[in-house]
């Protein structure tokens, strides 16, 4: 099981991603205001959160961004490393499977076996 952190300003947007996570019975999904370094996972943040970080995040591969175009905002993702940055124009749908190659980035490095999810 794999600890989802979703920190955004978007309480409908938020839970309707913990909503799609959490019926495969894999995901363990926490909303909050701000990334708990103390849990491992994938963390999910949206422009605000981000921008309000003072540094970058300690895991950069396992953060997906959900985010306007705003190039400044998008430079700094780049430079902090993020590999996943969602427009948030894009359907939920590409925020799943942004987390799920989060998921699969972070199963790799250590070296866990990955299994799909049940179908629902």
């Amino acid at each position: 099981m794999t600890t989802v952190q979703i920190i955004m300003a978007n309480r409908k947007y938020a839970t309707e991603l913990e909503r799609l996570l959490v019926r495969d019975g894999q995901h363990r999904v926490l909303q909050l205001d701000a990334p708990d370094e103390t849990e491992s996972g994938v963390v999910v943040m949206d422009s605000g959160s981000f921008q309000e970080l003072q540094e970058a995040p300690c895991h950069p591969e396992q953060v997906v961004l959900v985010a306007g175009h705003e190039e400044a905002l998008l430079t700094k993702a780049w430079e902090a490393g993020l590999r996943s940055v969602i427009y948030d124009d894009e359907p939920i749908q590409t925020t799943l499977l942004a987390v799920i190659a989060a998921e699969l980035r972070l199963l790799k490095s250590v070296g866990l076996p990955w299994a799909p999810p049940a179908p629902v």
